[in-house]
């Protein structure tokens, strides 16, 4: 498959080497530049959300073992202190490709960063769960999110402060909106952050 570079390009290439040689099978691999400047990667069979949607218990869970598992593994990439991972940035559903209805594979690392891994996890779970869509039911969704971070394995201390967290993977994309003149992404994310408020108080309780 032929793909256009990316801005952090020459860093995306770093990491999907570094899952390759470490036997990593949820990525694309690398196999380098065509004469034209574009990237050569495996193919992938693309069955992708277009849109965020009311995804299942097992859906869900299967990404946060997807998660997990590059998290785990990108601890130890180069320049990543201790606690830091290479964070993707944008594991929307949309990122994922899905196989017999199953999340099995993560595409589309240009917003990749090396950071903190809860955050990455956070802007997950926002994603995953729809926050801020009004139609989905607030219950569902904390325990969704209880069965996600369970998966994931994420401790106990860390949960305390997670919703701080989605807050701010909220104004983190409000922002982008912002600077790039993006208006729609920008009022998403101020919608969404006033949900997250309003129903901070019921989340809360599905944090342990």
């Amino acid at each position: 498959m032929l793909r256009p570079q990316g801005e952090h390009a020459e860093l995306v290439h770093q990491v999907l080497l570094f899952l390759q040689e470490k036997n990593v099978g949820c990525v694309a691999h690398f196999y380098g530049i065509d004469e034209q400047n574009r990237e050569i990667l495996s193919f992938l069979p693309r069955t992708c959300p277009n849109e965020l949607d009311d995804f299942s218990e097992e859906q869900c869970c299967q990404a946060a073992k997807i998660i997990r598992l590059l998290h785990e593994v990108l601890r130890e990439f180069p320049n990543c202190e201790d606690g830091q991972v290479v964070c993707h940035n944008d594991l929307s559903p949309c990122n994922f490709i899905f196989q017999n209805g199953l999340p099995y594979a993560v595409i589309d690392w240009d917003a990749l960063s090396i950071g903190d891994p809860v955050d990455d996890l956070a802007y997950a779970i926002w994603l995953w769960l729809d926050m801020g869509y009004e139609q989905r039911d607030v219950v569902t969704i904390g325990q969704k999110m209880k069965w996600m971070l369970d998966t994931y394995g994420l401790k106990q201390e860390q949960r305390t402060d997670f919703l701080n967290h989605i807050l701010m993977q909220m104004q983190r994309i409000e922002g982008f909106g912002r600077l790039q003149k993006r208006y729609e992404t920008t009022a998403w994310a101020e919608k969404c952050q006033r949900w997250l408020k309003e129903h901070w108080h019921l989340l809360v309780c599905y944090l342990s």
